[in-house]
């Protein structure tokens, strides 16, 4: 049995895939090449299996924390992992991985500084900034109305690092769409709240009122409360240093202007 391995990185973060199954290993390595790095140390080794079967009745995630081990099921994968090495199993599907690998990295981020938000990124020279909100309120329409470079339409990845709070373009594209690969980091200097409207404007929010809306906007399934400790201690490192806008804006790039008063 050949055995193929792959190391998927995002916000500097890595995570090892070992395949049996050369027919989704070669759909996997394609899908994600872009964040496909030959040499680094993972921070947990997955061994996956593949399966034709429902693995569960639900299509509910379930995350759940316990002896220092995660487990993780869907009706399409189950997946467990302990502090370096866990295992994989999922029905022959690029969207069952796809949602099983969101999973995986906005539970593992917050333990290495780092949270994926709902929200869409661009890119100003070595800049960025984020677009947070519910469903609708126009993080797509944002982000192709900028003419910027565009880190992700729909999920995006923060990171406190080096005294920086940094901004990291991610593979996980609205409706599994694809996108540009942009590898370097990039410094946040803004997030945004934003709203459709018939005028473009920005208002600066106090962080203890911005607090709720931005945690509504992570991608976080776990309910161990020292793991949402964690979540919570980069979210508090973000808004301590990085400031927040309600932005109300018109389908145009006029918002850009504003941007940077």
């Amino acid at each position: 049995m050949i055995k193929k391995n792959l190391i998927i990185c995002i916000a500097g973060v890595p995570l090892e895939f070992i395949f049996t199954d050369s027919s989704m290993y070669s759909r996997v390595k394609k899908r994600y090449h872009g964040y496909v790095i030959k040499k680094s140390i993972p921070i947990i080794s997955f061994v996956c299996s593949f399966t034709s079967k429902k693995i569960s009745q639900t299509k509910k995630v379930k995350l759940t924390y316990k002896d220092k081990a995660w487990k993780l099921i869907r009706n399409d994968f189950s997946c467990s992992w302990n502090k370096h090495s866990g295992a994989l199993i999922l029905r022959r599907s690029i969207y069952a991985f796809d949602a099983c690998l969101r999973i995986c990295f906005a539970t593992v981020l917050p333990e290495a500084g780092g949270i994926l938000f709902h929200g869409s990124s661009i890119a100003i020279g070595a800049s960025a900034h984020l677009f947070v909100g519910p469903s609708e309120a126009g993080k797509t329409t944002i982000a192709r109305l900028s003419g910027k470079k565009v880190l992700n339409d729909e999920i995006t990845a923060i990171k406190c690092n080096d005294n920086e709070i940094q901004a990291f373009g991610t593979p996980f594209w609205g409706e599994m769409g694809t996108g540009p690969v942009y590898k370097q980091k990039f410094i946040l200097k803004s997030v945004n709240l934003i709203r459709k409207s018939a005028q473009t404007r920005k208002k600066l929010k106090i962080p203890v009122e911005a607090l709720p809306k931005l945690l509504q906007c992570c991608c976080y399934f776990g309910k161990a409360p020292n793991k949402i400790k964690e979540l919570l201690t980069v979210m508090l490192e973000i808004i301590e240093h990085i400031p927040i806008f309600d932005l109300q804006f018109q389908k145009s790039s006029e918002f850009l202007k504003v941007l940077h008063k």
